[in-house]
């Protein structure tokens, strides 16, 4: 299947789902085609685990504000866009019948850390950064955050992560070593 902003290769049995904007850091304008390689991923019989990974310096920044600010009078049309497809794609990852790695390779903040989140298992380079940015952004917690980021890493971390989340800097993100 060819997509967009979306990679989808097999190596055996194994699934490989990349996200593929690194310019944009991997922020999700695409939700239809994940929801579309994870519905391939669970009909192919030979599939027999996942891994999500991002192309570039980020896993996934989290939702596309470009595409927001398109729908600045009517955010309440825009959530609803926003957020179902979202959705979707967290409650495919968390229901699909294979297990699913989220291969975390950098970058990872406010949607993608709840995709990450929504994965069987999280597997995170040194090098990576976790930041909720939502708050950052006059939003709140979507796609499962509020639910899924305390029980990994902590009702206290979780808080100070909503609480604290600053503009610039390293601020109150966590990195790889605390989750």
């Amino acid at each position: 299947m060819d997509f967009t902003d979306v990679v989808l290769t097999k190596v055996g049995n194994i699934a490989v789902i990349k996200l593929n904007r690194p310019k944009a850091f991997n922020s999700l304008g695409f939700l239809e085609e994940i929801i579309e390689s994870l519905e391939i991923c669970s009909d192919d019989k030979e599939v027999r685990a996942i891994i999500l990974t991002g192309e570039g310096k980020a896993f996934c920044s989290g939702g596309d504000l470009t595409v927001a600010k398109q729908y600045h009078s009517e955010s309440v049309t825009l959530f609803r866009q926003l957020t179902k497809p979202l959705n979707r794609v967290i409650k495919e990852l968390r229901t699909i019948p294979k297990p699913i790695v989220a291969a975390i390779n950098g970058a990872t903040g406010g949607a993608g850390l709840s995709l990450a989140a929504a994965c069987d298992l999280r597997i995170a380079a040194a090098s990576s950064k976790f930041r909720q940015s939502y708050t950052t952004v006059g939003l709140v917690s979507d796609g499962g955050w509020s639910l899924t980021i305390p029980m990994l890493v902590g009702f206290a971390k979780a808080a100070e992560m909503v609480f604290l989340d600053p503009s610039s800097g390293e601020g109150n993100r966590i990195n790889s070593q605390d989750c």
